[in-house]
């Protein structure tokens, strides 16, 4: 991603969901955004939390693997480790197939740490550990790469479970891991009945592998400090220069109140949003560039009056609700 033409300062505002507006909700108005949204050009741009910050951080596509750099977000240093995201799960018999679930909550750490150690002694021999790095920072670590594909948790509901099995030359061994993996957390939960909430959990699944042996990328100055986000901890920590030509403003908050299904903390998030760009440009930005990680990307000048014949529009009439 290249800078602004002439070398002038560009901001890139990250924000996930910003057009997820449900039903009944309404915005403040917010006269930078809704300009940005409404008169700014438009390009295909980034789906995803993930590949948005990827994109911030100008990471290369052969490095765009999660697990290692949120590894790194965790306290981890680069290095030739293989590293896959671990997420604890529960799969369910259904008739003739099983079906696979995410918890809704992660297991206790003192589960999740049990599991550790007897996973740890289970695959030693096979180059494999579990870390445990804090909630929702889970990873499975080998020794050398492995020739393994997986597919990604949230993406099994889609495709079915049978077809998000392991694939690649390293298939059969990774399937067999799968299930030594459940018979691991079944003798765990039998010796702990009755000792905490962990119910449901009976598994693991992997995703978002691979080795990331050294820094790589380029890192924008923060608007606001990072949010507790292991993959942003890990890209502003490890990348291989700064750009200070270039501002990141992330605001997670915006879909998080969504998730909570909080209007109130969702409006104080759109309005912080708001004052940021608002300062931002009084600091003399040449370019935003907006990404809603729905594929879309925005950008505007913010002295040059973009399309002024469209008329700005709240947030949920821009969203379509």
């Amino acid at each position: 991603m290249s800078a602004v033409p002439g070398g002038g300062r560009w901001l890139h505002c990250v924000v996930p969901d910003l057009l997820q507006v449900p039903t009944g909700w309404r915005a403040p108005r917010l006269r930078r955004l809704e300009s940005l949204l409404v008169r700014g050009r438009s390009a295909p741009g980034p789906l995803g939390l993930t590949a948005a910050l990827f994109d911030a951080f100008e990471v290369p596509p052969e490095a765009r693997v999660a697990a290692p750099w949120r590894r790194m977000g965790s306290g981890a240093e680069p290095g030739p480790e293989w590293v896959a995201q671990a997420h604890p799960v529960h799969f369910r018999p259904d008739r003739d197939r099983l079906l696979l679930f995410p918890l809704h909550r992660e297991p206790e750490a003192e589960t999740a740490q049990a599991l550790a150690h007897r996973f740890d002694d289970h695959f030693s021999g096979k180059g494999l550990r579990l870390e445990i790095r804090g909630p929702g920072r889970w990873f499975l670590v080998a020794d050398t790469p492995q020739e393994v594909r997986f597919t990604a948790l949230s993406q099994v509901p889609e495709v079915g479970l049978e077809r998000a099995m392991p694939q690649g030359t390293g298939a059969r061994f990774w399937r067999q891991v799968l299930t030594e993996t459940q018979m691991l957390v079944h003798g765990l939960m039998e010796a702990r009945r009755g000792v905490g909430t962990d119910f449901g959990f009976n598994g693991l699944w992997f995703d978002d592998a691979g080795v990331v042996a050294r820094p790589l990328g380029r890192a924008p100055e923060w608007v606001l400090p990072p949010p507790d986000d292991p993959l942003a901890l890990g890209l502003s920590a490890h990348v291989a220069e700064r750009a200070p030509d270039r501002r990141l403003l992330l605001a997670t908050e915006v879909a998080e109140a969504v998730a909570a299904e909080d209007p109130d903390r969702w409006r104080s998030a759109l309005n912080a949003l708001e004052s940021a760009l608002e300062t931002e440009i009084a600091r003399g930005v040449e370019e935003i560039r907006l990404d809603a990680c729905d594929g879309r990307r925005r950008s505007m000048a913010p002295r040059r009056a973009g399309r002024f014949w469209r008329r700005r529009r709240p947030l949920e009439r821009i969203a379509g609700r």
